[in-house]
């Protein structure tokens, strides 16, 4: 008995060869392509959540009297002996149709907030511990040092700090 392709005859081995499916590289089950899908889908829930969040927190932050500052707005001074020659970027980064269409809070983060009030700066602070890369709180030099330790001991990942004129 003979066994494997030994008794086929080579003109007919290069036919059988060529009707046998050969394998893709990119060959991917369904199960694969949906785990794909839902693993993108979570991805970019979690970045339109954090986007909406800030969205909310820099509104109300906003509406109680404070003024944010974004990242790309921060400048790093040109000269380190001179703090007034700053370059700072005009608009956000990310371009222009995409900003539009899905809005600005995808390409900035609100780092730095200002209030000239303490008592704004107080009524505050739930959102202000909304916003994830917030660095610096920046309040009025009339302020109180309670206040200051409210603020610090809520926020304790960001720097307050007092306006000085």
């Amino acid at each position: 008995m003979v066994t494997g392709n030994a008794s086929i005859p080579d003109c007919h081995r290069s036919a059988i060869q060529e009707m046998q499916p050969r394998r893709r590289w990119f060959q991917y089950s369904l199960r694969s392509f949906l785990i794909l899908v839902t693993a993108l889908a979570v991805w970019l829930g979690i970045i339109v959540n954090r986007a909406r969040e800030q969205r909310e927190a820099v509104k109300a932050i906003e509406a109680l009297g404070g003024t944010i500052a974004y990242n790309w707005q921060v400048g790093v001074p040109l000269d380190p002996d001179d703090v007034f020659s700053l370059e700072v970027p005009l608009t956000p980064p990310g371009p222009a149709w995409l900003r539009r269409l899905v809005g600005d809070e995808f390409f900035q983060d609100a780092v730095e907030v200002d209030f000239w009030k303490e008592t704004d700066a107080l009524k505050s602070t739930a959102h202000l511990k909304r916003l994830r890369k917030l660095k610096t709180v920046i309040i009025s030099p009339f302020a109180s040092t309670s206040t200051m330790d409210d603020l610090k001991a809520a926020l304790p990942n960001c720097e307050v700090k007092m306006i000085l004129f």
